[in-house]
């Protein structure tokens, strides 16, 4: 047991420090430089208006909404002109809140901010720090579970291939997606399933109410952003426990249905706070909701004669055409001396077809089964967001990747690896003694 925690310490502290400095600085080059500086700049500078707000008109001023000065002068550039204003101390002529997302980390950073005694540029570099850090922290626990469950070869190997998905190193210290705190409706369940899988008991009121916080707290900080592959990638444990200890059919359909209902109350929950925030604004919560389902409508299949015609045009777009747009991204990137090499969505689905068709024909092991049968479902997650979430799909190539690894990815990595330790021990699959 010692040297059990011993190797949990080692691993979670191993994971965290590369991760973080992947998130941090790409410190290991997975993600080109001007990519990694860039990424999502425009979502990035509502967070630094906000800072700016905050300072000038309080914390919770405009309701505590993200934003950005609009009267930008000329020859600045909109996103790089926020951090000036924030360096500066430049005055807000007309501030525009950023209303899809409650961005909690306005907030939070806003309130650090003013008890943080050095030049604005450090706090910056210190906010991208500790949202580095948090999504580095949020995934070492993945890999602990990984490690409980599958041991530590398939860990190392599966915290090798998350340091070198550029898609997760430009996204996890940015300072609006904070890209970790996406997994916490995952996690939640998968660490009370394993829990209850080790002989602890799991009661309905904490199963229910730990989801729809999950979900909330993830709203809090991302919004509704890919929230169809957040219900689905939270449902994802229950599948895998399901089928592992093997639950009857009852059980499995309570356990779902409940969560599912937990998410979309976090999902409720949120959608009242964000509204909230707008009434601060716009002195009522019907154009909370209102601007709320004017948004839906725009992301998903726009039409009407409020939504500009490029907006419209989205819906002509074939959705084998979105499919494979996002097929043939870049989800491993390993760095050479002339560039990268890399390996598309579609490509290392391909690879795993055919180690899943290796693993049932040759592995006895019950939990890579159960893996890898969770693997082929959680697909629908990122599928999920890709035709019902349309529109955004067809706009934002530059974000929606992220979805593949939610949890797709993770738990791809998981299960090939896990087939190659048994390969290479050449035994049956044994669970570690924990």
């Amino acid at each position: 047991m010692n040297a059990h925690k011993t190797i949990r310490v080692i691993v979670c502290v191993t994971a965290l420090t590369v991760l973080t400095l992947g998130f941090y600085s790409n410190a290991w080059k997975v993600a080109d430089n001007y990519w990694f500086d860039g990424f999502a700049n425009l979502t990035e500078s509502f967070i630094i208006g906000r800072l700016a707000k905050s300072r000038q008109s309080g914390v919770f001023s405009e309701g505590g909404l993200i934003g950005r000065e609009v009267k930008i002068p000329k020859g600045e550039h909109q996103s790089s002109y926020q951090y000036e204003i924030y360096y500066n101390d430049i005055p807000i002529r007309q501030y525009r809140h950023y209303r899809s997302n409650p961005a909690i980390q306005g907030v939070i950073f806003s309130i650090l901010d003013r008890n943080i005694s050095s030049e604005p540029q450090t706090k910056v570099k210190f906010f991208k720090f500790l949202a580095a850090i948090i999504s580095a922290s949020i995934l070492s626990i993945f890999l602990l579970w990984v490690l409980d469950v599958f041991g530590l070869f398939t860990t190392l190997m599966s915290l090798l291939l998350i340091v070198l998905s550029p898609w997760l190193t430009v996204a996890g210290g940015h300072l609006f997606w904070m890209f970790g705190t996406i997994y916490i409706p995952f996690l939640i369940p998968l660490i009370l399933l394993h829990k209850e899988s080790k002989g602890r008991e799991l009661s309905f009121r904490l199963w229910f109410l730990s989801i729809a916080l999950a979900v909330l707290f993830k709203c809090l900080f991302t919004g509704f952003e890919l929230i169809t592959t957040t219900l689905v990638m939270m449902t994802m444990p229950v599948f895998f426990y399901a089928l592992w200890q093997k639950w009857r059919p009852r059980l499995f359909v309570r356990r779902f249905f409940t969560a599912s209902l937990a998410g979309i109350l976090g999902v409720i929950a949120c959608t009242v706070i964000l509204s909230i925030q707008i009434a601060q604004v716009d002195g009522g919560m019907q154009k909370g909701w209102e601007h709320i389902q004017h948004r839906l409508l725009f992301r998903t299949y726009p039409s009407g004669e409020n939504i500009p015609q490029k907006i419209k045009d989205t819906v002509k777009v074939p959705m084998t055409t979105v499919i494979k747009t996002y097929l043939g991204g870049r989800a491993l990137s390993l760095p050479t001396g002339s560039g990268h090499y890399s390996l598309s969505f579609g490509g290392l689905l391909l690879f795993f077809a055919v180690i899943s068709a290796m693993i049932f024909v040759t592995s006895r092991s019950g939990p890579l089964t159960a893996l890898t049968i969770t693997t082929w479902i959680s697909i629908l997650a990122p599928l999920s967001w890709f035709i019902i979430f349309k529109s955004h799909s067809v706009r934002h190539p530059h974000l929606d990747y992220l979805a593949w690894y939610m949890p797709t990815l993770l738990l791809m990595y998981s299960c090939v690896f896990s087939f190659f330790s048994g390969m290479l021990s050449r035994r049956p699959f044994k669970t570690p003694v924990t």
